[in-house]
């Protein structure tokens, strides 16, 4: 029965519900241990895009950003939001992205191709 009740909740649904769990948990966890608990969220991210799963993808890569902010998770939301054509939103967040880490050369491109927070080259 359990089983039963577990394949009828969307995967991506049970992958986002355990990472908010984890958010809730993680005021157990030592600090220096924020930067690899970012990195396992944005890899369920990068699971939930290769299923085709985006908007969860999404909001699994804006629950990394609450637990530290890393520049892999800027730069894929800023991808998402540029193809999806939100150039402003794009653009605010490859500036986070930089911010966090100025020498990304491919990424200060990529916001360099941007005319203007709106619309695109």
């Amino acid at each position: 029965m359990v089983r039963t009740a577990l394949l009828l909740v969307p995967i991506a649904a049970l992958a986002l519900k355990q990472l908010r769990d984890g958010i809730d948990e993680s005021v157990f966890y030592p600090v220096g241990a924020m930067p690899d608990m970012a990195d396992t969220y944005i890899a369920v991210a990068q699971i939930l895009l290769a299923r085709g799963h985006l908007d969860p993808m999404r909001q699994a890569l804006e629950l990394s950003i609450q637990i530290f902010a890393k520049p892999a998770a800027y730069n894929a939301l800023a991808r998402s939001a540029y193809f999806a054509r939100d150039y402003s939103r794009a653009h605010t967040l490859w500036q986070r992205s930089l911010a966090l880490d100025p020498a990304q050369a491919d990424i200060r491109q990529a916001l360099d191709q941007l005319t203007t927070p709106e619309t695109p080259p």
